[in-house]
């Protein structure tokens, strides 16, 4: 796995003694090869999940007159969780959206919508409850 550094402004008296009232900038920290940090991965790159991800989307479009368009939609979507973490079955989300010709003319359209959003958790909360062992705080027992 790669490494990092980091380059920012440091204290001259790095570069020589006689320089300890004056920095130097973070270019000049690059061009000398001074770097104010190192981060390096270490362990597997790859990062395997098997929670699925279930989603269904319904939307319909409706003309009450003949400028107006609304579009009314639901998006339900299950976000499935490893143990011991609850599976967050209530994520129903409404779409709502309309174009409107108010000159019936074609050349000028307002447009408007809203929605409610949800994403989900992917795996690394998973993972970090698993891996130590521990969710709230309550160190749990592992299953073997």
């Amino acid at each position: 796995m790669s490494g990092r550094f980091t380059f920012g402004s440091l204290p001259a008296s790095f570069v020589n003694p006689a320089l300890a009232s004056t920095t130097i900038t973070a270019l000049q920290a690059f061009n000398l090869g001074l770097a104010q940090s190192y981060q390096q991965g270490f362990g597997d790159p790859v990062v395997k999940a098997d929670h699925p991800l279930y989603s269904v989307f319904v939307q319909d479009a409706w003309k009450p007159v003949s400028n107006l368009t609304l579009n009314l939609g639901v998006r339900y979507e299950v976000d499935t969780r490893k143990s011991p973490l609850p599976t967050d079955k209530n994520n129903f989300s409404p779409r709502v959206g309309f174009a409107w010709d108010p000159f019936e003319d074609h050349k000028t359209i307002v447009r408007g919508g809203f929605g409610l959003f949800f994403a989900p958790i992917d795996f690394q909360i998973d993972y970090v409850v698993n891996a130590l062992n521990e969710i709230n705080a309550i160190a749990r027992s592992r299953r073997c």
